[in-house]
Formats: structure tokens, C-alpha cells, sequence
């Protein structure tokens, strides 16, 4: 502020305190600048003002600078915004890849193909489902749940403080004001950074990005709002830029990314230092836009700025003194209102799922749990992002979809490793990965066709075709043609063979029927063909190979019906996942062995499958419960489950029940306690136990037990959930294992 301006003001103050008729009531801004996580040291300037009892008459922001003015003028104090943001692990919130795409809802249910890597879909009007590089739903979450109370007030005048944020229109590059509306919609459109998150679609149809590419520090909309004297705190110092990036900075992505953050907001925030009374600029110009991890540093050197400037907020006060102060709302302190109803916008098939919302409170604990159950139907249906607005109690929901596509590659991983003890033969090291990548392409809007290769034990090339005839339901056709493939899991375990130059050949058609996520139908057709060039026991060393040739040809009928009630994605959330398969078939195997050649045999296959979580006077548990019982032609590996510690049974009863919860942050989770498995041990004596049949008569093999315990720690990843599984069992014998993998 100049001198002359000074002088001048502080003597209209001693003109209006000496005369009886009031002049107008000076009206004060506060302008926050963008800047990413260097926006941190806004709070310092909200933390002073708040000492001297100074509250703004209104507060206009960019970017980080529009998220913390938008919590200040919703009624949080600096001491709560700082407990927001610094209790939350803002990375994990903005670092989630938007590496889904909306896959076919015609995808074949024999399909192995995955796609948690990536899917990458392409069309007439480009390549990409989405327009940006990250997702953010658990960003939207955070926001929506912690205004969830102010979210109904549309006219931004009636918040605590008026509030202001500013976005662009990323079409026609104008500047876009957002004084009214859905305050998360402002919020999350003044921080939409170009590629990294995807511009906001508003009601009116634009896409709207970040705010700093146009007014990073926009103190002439607050001039334009009426104010006569506006603080700015501009985090990026862009009139001196006094931190220059190294060269080693500029060869990484967070350098480079704030190179350009900067260069892109630098030129229109220097235009306005001239308009601004006071300019703050705290030294946090070395840290970089995502140096999310040093926000308590930077909260330090924005107090330290404002305490080497405690002149500036004197003027103010001074300027401020004897005018009527604003009434300011807390936000703790506003009454929630309650969720009357929700508009489901066509995601009717979870009405029972909302249902259990109706009555409760709109604050922030009913929209976490509100948040969770986004997240999982936005899974469950491939919805990129769902969004809300709430009005007189009722809850819009604003789902946006994927970009209707053309086609689509895809890629997935899973799988484990690790060491296996079974009590009978030495440790042994399993490897069970699991690699998957494919292309499809819409024929026209009723048949879709993917072609795919898969690398487990086997080499694997999968084409599919499907044709939908009806709601919820299609016809598909499928071809697999396998190399390395048969006899049992390739994994060398105490009873395992392992076969070389395989070959496998599979045709299939079927009718799948899916009426309610809860509830899926799958009836098909299938002829195998299967030729094991050797198959050798891994544990006979010297033993002579039990065929040195045998051609199978099955041909069944299959049937199979799956229920599936899942209440939460997230694990520590009560609820059941309770997993219900049945397959039922008739094999007609030609075979190499005597004692099954030209012999039919019934197959079926089993699975039952129930996990349980509560939570008991604080104890969060779980209880899971795992039954299976299959009898198909005992040479193929998928007549046998396998126990944790390698051993092949074809009925298997498994129970568990432990403890989950986090550790070191919720990114981390663990889950510990007690287990029993149930199975067959073959004898040992006999190396060929496995060439013969096995009585048909459900669960009628269980001969051993094992007690153990067992434990885990793992963490969710754009990928899938990453974990380290540990055991030990005791019973008849000791055995033990440990795996790492991605699930």
C-alpha cells in the first residue's frame, strides 16, 4: 500500500470517528492465490485474522486458494481447516490413476481376460474413455462430505463469507466466475489442472479447468464485488519467482509438472499486484505444487511470513476499527439437515442400498459411509465419477459416464509367489503369475468380439463373441486354444505332476443372464479337446514317466448360478460378501488309463463362499467361511482346489476368524487370527493316487486337518490390493507358507 494511500485512509478513520454521520462501512477482501500445496500457508493469514477478530466480507480463491477460502467460507476456522488438511493424506487423495475405461457390459463370463492395469478405449472421436490422468472420486469424496451441510445453499453470498472461486472455460478459454451453484462443483472446477484431472462438466454444458491458467490471484474480481481494500497472498511470489528449478528437478515429473503450473499462472498474477492493497508472499516458492508431504513446513513459513508482516494486518485493523463486524456461522455449529430421498439417476438396481441412507443426517459421517457406497457402484458398473447435489433433503445423484466407445485394449496382472511347506518334503518355491492383454471392438450396439492372450502355467489365445437378445441377458460364443496347459497346477507341490508340450483346444457357447448384480446365470455348452505329451511326479525322482502319451476329449453341459451380496468395497466396513457357485455337467472322457477309458462321468463343482465382518464393543472381526467340492476327470488341474500349503484336495472346508484394521494410515491394512482347513491327503505311497477316480459323493474324500494361524498386511493400489500373507499349521502335520501378490 502506498504511503499517500495510507495517510489518506487512516484520515478519513479520524474524520468518521470525529464527525456524528457514519461514512460507509469499508468493505475488506481476502484474495487467495493458487499454487497447489504451497497453498498451505493461506491458513497463517486466516489464523491472524481470525486473532484480531477481522472477518472478511469476502473471500475469492484459485485453485488451492478456492479450496481453502471455500472451507473458510463455509464456516471452518483456521484451526479446523488445518486439521482437514493436515490430517489427510492429500496424495492418497489425488494420486488415484483413471486407468478404467467403461469396459462391455457384453464381456463374456468366461473370459479371463483382466484389466486392472489399464483398459484404453478408442472410438470415432479419439482414443481414451476419459480426459484425465487421475481419478477423482476420492477427491470429490473429500470435499462433498466435508461441506455436506452447506451443499443445499446455492447463492454463495449466503455462505458464512461470501465466496467467489474461479475457473476457465476450457473451450473458449473465458473466465469463469462461480458465485452460485454446487459449491463442491466450484470448488472441484477451480483445481481441475489440465490433463492431470479431467475438466468439470457444468449444468450448463461447459468444461470448466483450473482458474490459475486465467486469474491466479484474482484481486480485480474481488474490486468488482465492491471491495475497498484487498489483502492478496499470492504463494507462488510471482513478481520475484525468487526459486529457480535445478536441472536435476526439471528431469523429474514434480519438477516439471511445477515449472509449468508456474509459468502458466505467473503472468496474469503479476498484472495484479498493482491492484491489490497488500500483497503477502510467504517463501514456500522451493516446495513443489504435490509437496503435499512438507505441508507442515509450509503452514511454519506462512507464519513466519505473516509475522514478519504483522505492520500490514495493523493497517488493517486500524482501517477495519469501530465498523460493525460480520456475523460469521461456524460450520459445527449448523444444524444437518436429513436425507429425505435420492434421486437414483438410473441406478435404481441399488435403491436398497440408498434406502438405508433415508432419515439419517446429512454430515460428514453419513456421507462417508454415502462416499464408500459411490465408490463401489462406480466400480461394480464402470461409471467413472458419481456426483451429487442435495436440495431440501434430497440427494441428485450426477453419475458420469465413460465415453461410449468403439473398442478397447486392456491389460491385467495378478497373481502370487512364495514359499510352501507342506510337512512331507522340503520347502518348495511356488510362482503362480497371472498376465493377461486383449483387444475388442463393438461390431454394432448388439455384438461385441475380443481377441486375447494370457500367460500363467499356460500360454493361452482367448477370441469371444457375444450378442445381447435381451435385458440383462446375451448370448456368447468362445474359442481357446491352449499350449502347456493341462494335467495338474504347474506349481510343484508333494502329489503334483507337471507335463510338458501340451496342447488344449476349447469351443463354448452359452446364455448369460445378469437381472441384478446380486444374482448372475450362466448356462453353457463346451467340448475340450486335451493332449498331454508327458506327464512326470515331481516328487518320484527316479520314477519312470507315468504316460508318455494321452489324447482327452470331454464334452459337457454346464450350468452355473452365482450369488453375490457385497454391501461395501470397503473391507473394514460391516456387512457379508457371501459367494454362492454351483456347475453341474456330464464329461465323456476318451482316455489313456483302463480304468476310465470310455467312461462318463458326472461332474460337478461346488463353491460356497462367506466372509462376515463385525464389530463387537469395538472389535472389528471377521469371520470367513469357504466350502468346495468338485469332481471333474481327476488328470485336470481344474479338479483340485488347492490348500495354503500347496497341497492338491478335490473337497477342501476352510474356516477363519480374525481381526482387520489399519495401520500407519489407512492406506495400510492387516487382518490376523485362527484358521482350520479341511481336506484330502492322498497316501503317499501311491505316486499315481491321482490317475484314478475319486468317489463321487460330495465331501467324502475329507481325511486330514490342519490348525494354524495366519496373518496379512496389505494396501489398495490402483491396481488391485497389493499384500504379504503369512501362516503356520498344526495338526497330523506341521506345515507352513508365505506369499506375496496382487489381487
Amino acid at each position: 500500500m502506498s504511503n499517500l494511500k495510507k495517510v489518506i485512509a487512516l484520515a478519513l478513520i479520524l474524520i468518521c470517528s470525529l464527525s456524528l454521520g457514519a461514512s460507509e462501512r469499508p468493505v475488506f477482501a481476502l484474495v487467495l492465490s493458487g499454487g497447489g500445496a504451497r497453498g498451505i500457508a493461506h491458513i497463517a493469514v486466516i489464523e491472524e485474522l481470525e486473532k484480531r477478530g477481522i472477518v472478511p466480507d469476502m473471500v475469492i480463491g484459485t485453485s488451492i486458494g478456492a479450496l481453502i477460502g471455500g472451507f473458510y467460507s463455509a464456516g471452518y476456522t483456521a484451526a479446523e481447516i488445518q486439521s482437514k488438511l493436515l490430517d489427510t493424506d492429500i496424495m492418497a487423495l489425488m494420486t488415484r490413476l483413471n486407468n478404467k475405461g467403461g469396459s462391455s457390459v457384453l464381456a463374456s463370463p468366461d473370459s479371463r481376460l483382466e484389466d486392472n492395469i489399464i483398459s484404453l478405449n478408442f472410438s470415432d472421436d479419439g482414443i481414451g474413455s476419459n480426459n484425465g490422468l487421475l481419478d477423482d472420486q476420492e477427491l470429490g469424496g473429500f470435499f462433498r462430505k466435508n461441506l455436506a451441510k452447506v451443499l443445499d445453499i446455492e447463492d454463495f453470498d449466503k455462505l458464512s463469507i461470501p465466496f467467489r472461486a474461479i475457473g476457465i472455460d476450457a473451450v473458449t478459454g473465458e473466465e469463469i466466475i462461480f458465485s452460485n451453484g454446487s459449491l463442491y462443483t466450484a470448488l472441484r472446477s477451480s483445481m481441475s489442472l489440465p490433463i492431470i484431472f479431467a475438466p468439470v462438466k457444468t449444468e450448463d454444458g461447459r468444461f470448466v479447468m483450473d482458474g490459475g491458467i486465467v486469474n491466479n490471484l484474482p484481486v480485480d474480481v474481488a474490486l468488482d464485488m465492491g471491495a475497498d481494500y484487498v489483502l492478496a497472498v499470492d504463494v507462488n511470489d510471482a513478481f520475484n519467482r525468487n526459486h529457480k528449478l535445478s536441472s536435476g528437478e526439471m528431469e523429474t515429473f514434480s519438477g516439471t509438472f511445477d515449472a509449468f503450473t508456474k509459468l502458466i499462472s505467473t503472468p496474469n498474477s503479476r498484472e495484479r499486484y498493482e491492484l491489490a492493497d497488500w500483497i503477502l508472499t510467504p517463501s514456500v516458492n522451493e516446495f513443489s505444487t504435490i509437496g503435499f508431504d512438507e505441508k507442515n513446513v509450509i503452514l511454519e513459513r506462512g507464519r513466519i511470513n505473516v509475522a514478519e508482516n504483522q505492520n500490514i494486518f495493523d493497517e488493517i485493523s486500524a482501517i477495519l476499527e469501530g465498523r460493525e463486524e460480520n456475523e460469521f456461522t461456524l460450520y459445527s455449529s449448523r444444524l444437518a439437515s436429513t436425507i429425505e430421498g435420492i434421486d437414483c439417476a438410473g441406478l435404481d438396481r441399488y435403491s436398497r442400498e440408498f434406502n438405508e441412507f433415508l432419515g439419517k443426517p446429512i454430515n460428514e459421517y453419513t456421507m462417508q459411509d454415502f462416499e464408500k457406497l459411490l465408490r463401489t457402484i462406480g466400480s461394480l458398473e464402470r461409471i467413472e465419477h458419481i456426483s451429487y447435489r442435495i436440495k431440501d433433503g434430497i440427494i441428485m445423484l450426477i453419475p458420469s459416464h465413460y465415453v461410449p466407445s468403439t473398442g478397447l485394449a486392456i491389460m491385467g496382472l495378478s497373481g502370487d509367489a512364495g514359499l510352501k511347506y507342506d510337512g512331507t518334503y522340503r520347502p518348495y518355491f511356488s510362482f503362480a503369475p497371472f498376465l493377461s492383454a486383449g483387444v475388442g471392438t463393438y461390431v454394432n450396439d448388439q455384438d461385441y468380439v475380443s481377441l486375447g492372450i494370457i500367460f500363467d502355467d499356460t500360454i493361452s489365445l482367448e477370441a469371444r463373441y457375444s450378442k445381447h437378445i435381451f435385458d440383462q441377458g446375451f448370448f456368447y460364443a468362445g474359442a481357446d486354444l491352449k499350449y502347456l496347459n493341462l494335467s495338474y497346477n504347474t506349481i510343484g507341490t508333494v502329489y503334483g505332476n507337471a507335463s510338458r508340450s501340451d496342447f488344449g483346444a476349447t469351443l463354448s457357447c452359452g446364455l448369460f443372464y445378469n437381472p441384478h448384480r446380486y444374482l448372475q446365470t450362466d448356462i453353457a455348452l463346451e467340448v475340450d479337446y486335451y493332449h498331454l505329451a508327458r506327464l512326470l511326479n515331481h516328487n518320484d525322482y527316479n520314477a519312470e514317466d507315468l504316460e508318455s502319451s494321452t489324447d482327452i476329449n470331454a464334452a459337457y453341459i454346464r450350468g452355473e448360478v452365482m450369488y453375490d451380496s457385497t454391501n461395501r468395497e470397503d473391507i473394514f466396513s460391516s456387512g457379508i460378501n457371501l459367494d454362492f457357485i454351483f456347475s453341474l455337467g456330464l464329461d465323456y472322457a476318451y482316455t489313456g488309463f483302463e480304468e476310465l477309458r470310455n467312461t462318463p462321468l458326472l461332474s460337478y463343482d461346488m463353491a460356497f463362499r462367506l466372509e462376515y465382518i463385525y464389530n463387537i464393543e469395538g472389535y472389528k472381526g471377521i469371520l470367513e467361511v469357504e466350502a468346495d467340492c468338485i469332481r471333474r476327470y481327476p488328470k485336470l488341474a481344474e479338479a483340485y482346489r488347492v490348500t495354503k500349503a500347496g497341497i492338491r484336495t478335490p473337497d477342501y472346508l476352510f474356516f477363519h476368524n480374525g481381526t482387520r484394521g489399519t495401520i500407519l494410515s489407512s492406506l495400510y491394512h492387516y487382518c490376523v487370527g485362527p484358521y482350520v482347513e479341511i481336506f484330502k491327503r492322498a497316501p503317499l505311497v501311491n505316486s499315481d493316487y491321482y490317475t484314478k477316480r475319486i468317489s463321487s459323493v460330495p465331501f467324502s474324500t475329507l481325511n486330514a486337518l490342519s490348525l494354524g494361524i495366519m496373518g496379512s498386511v496389505g494396501t489398495e493400489t490402483d491396481f488391485g490390493e497389493v499384500y504379504v500373507e503369512l501362516g503356520m499349521g498344526f495338526a497330523d502335520k506341521f506345515s507352513a507358507f508365505l506369499s506375496i501378490g496382487i489381487r
